[in-house]
């Protein structure tokens, strides 16, 4: 009897087994485990339904899987597709009509923010300037002062940009209906133009440029525009090939990109360019361009992206008689002693000051006294100051001094000519 139930029992047990290993093997595989790839394929079907004709893609994780020629890379692999109107992932989606990535600022000439309401009388100036009279902005203003046009209020930038914003403040506290700003580098101005945000100050830049607040109107240097025209110059010179030192600095962003900007427009005409940072904070300009050059003694040409950079490095080029062309940048007088000395000097690429300051007051009284809207970014052009443009007269583009200017908003006055034209003949 005991022998009878334990064979049912066994064979009850067997028949129970075996249908559980039935109903295990009908069973969708897991997500957690893989199914080895069918022969021919290389990959392993994705979990769920795959539509008839669409190629597997390859199983990740498994070791000896061979790709699969024209599979669509996983997302957040390199050579991923993104999906339209978005970027990849840990970036905010892209807005409809937005840029992936931003445009340098001279690419896109907009309109000013709304001004307010016209001021009826007089307009109070705020002027914070590295220099007494850079472009004769300060010229212009006082000969406006007089005609009690305006008032200014003026400071001298500290050459400690810790203190900007305590100047600022100082300033922006005498009630100014705007400010004027010349930093000499523009990323030392940013604290400055967030405080005149909060405050509600219009903020108009000279010479130099910040990526940051709600500035006016920035009548400003384009240092990518002069590194360019400067690595034009340069290919003219070496008939667009040969190798280049540029000489940079890490005092100032603006000349630092100026030289970058530089490399990328030559290497795009054929010539390499090296770059060296002569000048910083801990590394003195003698020192700095004495090991550039000695490094780099056999190459063609040198584009130096500060004056005094340059006119330092033609003395050292001269006593190690080098065979090489310099293009410098900047205004300094002794630039046109040191190219008519040096015949390896080809010249400086600087912009054309003389217009720069009127052409700022114009902004603030167009915006502040009239109420109308003012181009966000005005750039001066790119001249080039060589031997041939020397010998013919032509000077370093600088405001007249003395000179009364005329605003061009100022319809009832007429600048007087050079000469005075005599009428025609009847």
């Amino acid at each position: 009897m005991n022998r009878k139930v334990l064979t049912v029992f066994l064979v009850g047990l067997a028949v129970l087994g075996l249908f559980f290993m039935v109903a295990c093997s009908t069973q969708a595989p897991q997500e957690d485990q893989p199914v080895p790839p069918p022969p021919g394929k290389g990959t392993a079907p994705p979990p769920g339904k795959v539509e008839p004709g669409t190629p597997p893609p390859p199983v990740k994780g498994e070791p000896g899987t061979p790709p699969v020629k024209g599979a669509p890379p996983e997302k957040g692999e390199p050579g991923a597709k993104v999906p339209e109107g978005t970027k990849p992932p840990g970036k905010p989606p892209v807005m409809p009509g937005e840029a992936e990535t931003a445009p340098p600022l001279r690419a896109v000439p907009t309109e000013s923010k709304v001004p307010g309401k016209p001021i009826s009388g007089k307009v109070k100036i705020g002027l914070l300037l590295i220099h007494e009279d850079p472009a004769g902005v300060h010229t212009t203003l006082k000969e406006m002062q007089k005609n009690g046009k305006v008032e200014i209020v003026y400071e001298k930038f500290s050459n400690d940009p810790k203190q900007y914003v305590k100047q600022a403040k100082k300033v922006m506290a005498k009630g100014v209906h705007g400010l004027i700003l010349t930093p000499g580098d523009g990323l030392y101005a940013e604290k400055v133009v967030e405080l005149a945000d909060k405050k509600g100050t219009p903020v108009f830049m000279l010479e130099s440029i910040v990526m940051c607040g709600d500035v006016v109107s920035q009548i400003a240097i384009d240092y990518d525009k002069i590194g360019e025209k400067s690595a034009k110059f340069m290919g003219k010179e070496l008939g667009k090939k040969g190798k280049v030192l540029v000489l940079s600095t890490k005092t100032s962003l603006d000349l630092e990109n100026m030289g970058k900007a530089f490399k990328k427009e030559a290497e795009k005409s054929g010539m390499k360019v090296e770059i060296e940072t002569v000048m910083s904070d801990k590394l003195k300009a003698d020192k700095g361009i004495a090991q550039a050059l000695s490094k780099h003694k056999n190459v063609q040409g040198v584009f130096a992206v500060d004056t005094d950079i340059a006119l330092k490095a033609a003395k050292k080029m001269s006593a190690k008689k080098m065979n090489a062309a310099l293009i410098g940048y900047g205004f300094n007088p002794d630039v046109e002693k040191a190219i008519m000395k040096y015949k390896f000097y080809k010249g400086n690429t600087m912009p054309d000051r003389s217009t720069m300051g009127a052409k700022t007051v114009e902004m603030v009284m167009k915006y502040l006294k009239e109420g109308k809207k003012v181009p966000r970014r005005i750039s001066p052009d790119v001249v080039v100051l060589d031997a041939k443009t020397i010998k013919k007269g032509a000077k370093i583009p600088e405001p007249p001094k003395g000179a009364k200017p005329v605003m061009p908003s100022d319809k009832s006055k007429k600048a007087p000519p050079e000469k005075e034209a005599k009428p025609p003949k009847k």
